[in-house]
């Protein structure tokens, strides 16, 4: 996590984490672990919350001070103001240990997407996607990724506005799978 938000640091400025009375700074990296918690267990922005305040060891872990974690709202700016370029590079240190491991071979793979709905209408970086029969469409996004198909985990991926066609990506995912990882197919 320290690795994925000190390269994606040059990219933007984060506003400090304050707290009014004592100062309190939260890490990008505690953010962004907190987020992956918060996603792998389905947990609500309360859940990951009270589940920290319950766990202070796994808080501490994180990098949250003793007793103190940030709260909702903050966290919620926090994380949307992260963006998912450390979430990305944090994602490629991950599969790139699965495949030093030997867990992703990475010799036969799958292209897939998916559409994930956005949260704000007025996001200028989603669009509507292209309704299919029986289906209306989304506002939001579109994740495309390449999978192992052995180990059936993925091992690169591009978020793209929802009305993007998934053929266009599958060059450019391989290529970048190729590149990261030393790949050849």
């Amino acid at each position: 996590a320290e690795w994925a938000i000190e390269i994606s640091q040059p990219r933007r400025a984060l506003p400090e984490g304050v707290r009014r009375g004592r100062k309190t700074i939260y890490r990008d990296s505690s953010i962004l672990v907190m987020a992956l918690i918060q996603v792998a267990w389905q947990m609500s922005y309360e859940d990951v919350m009270d589940y920290l305040r319950s766990h202070t060891a796994t808080a501490t872990a994180i990098g949250f001070e003793q007793g103190r974690v940030i709260g909702v709202s903050q966290y919620w700016q926090r994380r949307r103001a992260l963006g998912i370029f450390p979430f990305w590079l944090f994602f490629l240190a991950l599969a790139w240990q699965l495949i030093r491991c030997g867990i992703i071979y990475g010799q036969d793979v799958i292209l897939d997407a998916t559409t994930q709905q956005g949260w704000f209408q007025g996001d200028d970086e989603a669009a509507w996607s292209f309704p299919k029969p029986g289906k209306g469409s989304v506002w939001g996004y579109k994740v495309h990724t390449l999978l192992c198909r052995h180990s059936q985990l993925p091992m690169m991926f591009l978020v793209t506005s929802a009305n993007r066609q998934e053929s266009l990506f599958a060059i450019p995912l391989l290529t970048l799978a190729v590149a990261f990882y030393g790949l050849s197919f």
